[in-house]
């Protein structure tokens, strides 16, 4: 196993040639969440055109839902916590972002 020394230079070399180290790989999902939920509740405040096909209501909650799925897996990352219904709202968030990913855009 690697000291820390040489640790931190590996992970160094990875920032530096990939842009991350392996570090942000061990809990991949987490990264990602804590990084996009800021992200996806900014973007559902902003004023902006409907790209989904949907009427501007009906994007408007779809955005809600996801930034709401979000901060739920946010809170909920290591406690499990939640009823059976706020996880599958929180699936139904996440199902919403991948189908509508294309469209995150402004």
């Amino acid at each position: 196993m690697p000291d820390s020394f040489t640790r931190r230079i590996r992970h160094f070399w990875q920032r530096r040639t990939r842009g991350f180290d392996d570090v942000e790989l061990w809990d991949l999902n987490t990264y990602l969440t804590r990084h996009i939920t800021p992200r996806i509740q900014a973007f559902a405040t902003i004023p902006h055109i409907c790209y989904s096909g949907e009427s501007a209501e009906e994007w408007q909650a779809s955005l809600d839902e996801m930034a709401w799925a979000f901060q739920f897996m946010i809170v909920h990352e290591y406690d499990y916590g939640g009823t059976p219904e706020e996880w599958e709202r929180a699936r139904a968030g996440m199902h919403l972002f991948a189908e509508w990913y294309g469209a995150l855009w402004d």
